[in-house]
């Protein structure tokens, strides 16, 4: 899906950028031509409309065609495309000048309607290009991040799993009952700690499950040492 379906924010901010370039075109049209303000913005409004999601699909293109593609490939596809987008272009212009009868105020703009249309998709295609870059870079910096932390994960766990199991055998002679508490806070924590280690979002409570469990395993460990307190808002 389009990026830009998800978030209403900038839709509106896209669909506003269209507005205004109507509005400009319509100026053009009237300079172009001897059309009114009315008549130059029915010529302008709906083909604006429908270039509006035309210039959408490049996205498609783009994420098939990367900047690292052969110069050939990305010119003939990207102008090809262009072209082809500009000759709807004007067929809405046309159509909409033949439903409204205003085909004499449409022809003297034609000219000026493909290089606009012409430059408004190769614009769109770049636009895009910088999206495709923004979009790499975000995955990239969660894939570090995600591997720091499984790197780091892997450091800890080992080194707290050893010192607990340490911490059961020593008490297993001296507190029987405090190395059973242990060893069923540190099964728990470990079981939710596995089952919960493949997903990208967890819910808060199930961290501070989290949380309870190794506090108690460490609080076994160093006593009245540990004093922890849990402060959380609803």
């Amino acid at each position: 899906m389009h990026p830009l379906f998800k978030s209403r924010s900038a839709m509106a901010a896209y669909a506003s950028l269209w507005v205004v370039l109507a509005a400009l075109l319509a100026a053009l049209l009237r300079l172009a031509g001897s059309a009114t303000w009315t008549e130059a913005l029915l010529l302008s409004g709906p083909p604006c409309v429908f270039y509006a999601f035309m210039c959408l699909t490049p996205w498609y293109v783009c994420r098939a065609l990367p900047l690292s593609s052969a110069v050939w490939r990305l010119a003939v596809n990207h102008v090809g495309a262009a072209v082809l987008a500009c000759a709807l272009w004007i067929g809405a212009a046309r159509g909409v000048a033949s439903v409204f009868g205003l085909d004499a105020q449409l022809q003297p703009a034609i000219p000026h309607l493909i290089a606009v249309g012409f430059l408004l998709y190769i614009l769109s295609i770049a636009l895009h290009y910088v999206l495709l870059a923004l979009e790499a870079s975000r995955e990239a910096a969660l894939l570090a991040r995600d591997a720091e932390l499984k790197a780091l994960k892997s450091q800890i766990n080992p080194h707290f799993l050893f010192n607990s199991l340490n911490s059961i055998s020593a008490l297993t002679s001296i507190d029987p009952s405090s190395a059973r508490d242990m060893t069923i806070e540190l099964a728990q924590f470990f079981r939710q700690t596995l089952a919960l280690s493949d997903l990208q979002k967890i819910q808060l409570q199930q961290e501070v499950q989290l949380c309870q469990h190794f506090l108690a395993i460490e609080k076994i460990r160093f006593g009245s040492k540990l004093q922890s307190e849990f402060a959380i808002s609803d």
